[in-house]
């Protein structure tokens, strides 16, 4: 490193604590490059010691150096072809920066509206096939209560009626049970097996279907209610993938969006006869 020179004083970290320092002082260089103590100072975290301010400073100013000789190596021994490549890589890099900002800000300056609950209906009743069940999924309800609440759960739980839905609902707060009663609420039927007392290889064409199915637990009544299923190979139902196609419409209309702007920056250079082509 004799071709380093390192611009050092004895007390080196006093020009940190003046307020009057030229920030563009020189602390090290390399041949034309130089370090500034601005650079040093973004650098160093508050609350540090004199004797860690010290160290860290030096620290950076030889990996600053080392760097700066590596570079310079790099531009003499490798081949001309790869800094070529290098450099393209860098302007692609660049490029791709500069477009991916351009249309973040577009998207900031005019917002993309959330499609409407019967948009989201429209397109899943009309790409159904595009949403397959991998695992057969069913819509559940359960209750865990002792024998003396066993009927009257069972009865509103069968009615299912907005009424007997707050009876039921009222029912299981007040007596603190264990319980899932809300409406629309799927999971795949191994994820069931594993959250309920049905047994590990509980026959799916038993349980696979609309009925509630009384279940004795640690000397309670389990019961679960099948409202709903839908087998492997079946479409999903709505509930399972509206999020999935909200984001899709959504990201369609961002498309949309940034390929009507880039058209129309298109077409206004044409017409002011900015583009040529051969």
């Amino acid at each position: 490193m004799n071709k380093i020179i390192i611009i050092c004083f004895l007390f080196s970290l006093i020009f940190f604590s003046c307020k009057e320092e030229n920030d563009k002082n020189i602390i090290a260089s390399y041949k034309d490059e130089q370090l500034t103590s601005s650079e040093i100072k973004a650098m160093l975290p508050n609350g540090l010691s004199p004797e860690d301010s010290t160290k860290l400073v030096k620290e950076f100013i030889e990996n600053w150096a080392i760097n700066k000789i590596i570079l310079e190596t790099s531009r003499e021994e490798l081949d001309k072809n790869v800094l070529l490549e290098i450099e393209q890589k860098v302007e692609n890099y660049k490029n791709d920066l500069l477009v991916d900002e351009i249309e973040l800000q577009w998207l900031a300056q005019d917002s993309v509206t959330n499609p409407s609950e019967k948009e989201l209906l429209d397109y899943y009743e009309k790409n159904k096939a595009n949403f397959l069940a991998e695992d057969d999924f069913v819509e559940f309800r359960f209750a865990e209560v002792p024998s003396s609440k066993a009927y009257i759960t069972r009865k509103l739980m069968q009615e299912n009626t907005p009424r007997a839905r707050i009876k039921l609902d009222t029912l299981m707060k007040n007596n603190l049970y264990k319980a899932e009663i809300k409406p629309q609420q799927w999971l795949k039927f191994s994820q069931l097996v594993q959250l309920t007392p049905l047994p590990d290889n509980a026959p799916k064409a038993i349980y696979l279907k609309k009925q509630i199915f009384n279940l004795p637990h640690q000397g309670n009544y389990f019961l679960l209610q099948i409202t709903n299923f839908a087998k492997k190979g079946e479409p999903k139902p709505f509930v399972l993938v509206k999020n999935q196609i909200q984001s899709m419409l959504i990201n369609k209309r961002k498309l949309n969006l940034l390929t009507d702007k880039k058209n129309k920056l298109y077409e206004k250079a044409l017409y002011n006869d900015e583009i040529k082509i051969k």
